[in-house]
């Protein structure tokens, strides 16, 4: 018997190898992705004028910085406070 494989068996292999090898890496990219607060970000949440907020919520506003305004949206969590974007 050899130790030769044909190339379909090859492709085959080298295709389950690469969805292992990209099943395992999956979730260590995830946790790259994941939004982060931190005080280096290009977008900042800012409070509208007239608009009533709590003290959590402006504290949060004037700390936290986003990588992009999708981010900032998702960081801020309730959809329902109006607030405005601005590139720092």
């Amino acid at each position: 018997m050899s130790n030769q494989i044909t190339r379909k068996q090859f492709v085959q292999r080298l295709a389950i190898a690469s969805g292992v090898g990209m099943v395992g890496t999956l979730p260590g990219l995830k946790s790259l992705s994941r939004e982060r607060v931190n005080n280096s970000g290009l977008v900042k949440i800012s409070p509208v004028p007239g608009k009533h907020y709590t003290k959590s919520t402006l504290k949060f506003m004037s700390d936290a910085r986003f990588e992009n305004a999708r981010h900032a949206i998702r960081g801020m969590g309730n959809q329902n406070i109006e607030f405005f974007l601005e590139h720092v």
